[in-house]
């Protein structure tokens, strides 16, 4: 079974300090390219906003994404 691409994938990023379970900073992306499911992609240069300390980790889920078949 061939799963279908996904576009308007919006994602939240969690930027989390050391030992802390409460986000830093978090942020909302929405990606509106067309990426094959179970893909891989790589973004340079992007704006997250300011942050006062360096992030120990940084988590991202994505919120909801479109397959390209409905959009």
């Amino acid at each position: 079974i061939r799963k279908s691409p996904y576009t308007h994938i919006e994602l939240k990023v969690d930027f989390f300090s050391l030992k802390e379970e409460t986000p830093m900073f978090s942020n909302r992306a929405t990606i509106t390219d067309v990426l094959p499911a179970k893909g891989k992609k790589t973004f340079k240069n992007i704006k997250a906003g300011f942050l006062n300390a360096i992030p120990q980790e940084v988590r991202i889920k994505v919120i909801t994404a479109v397959p390209f078949s409905q959009y």
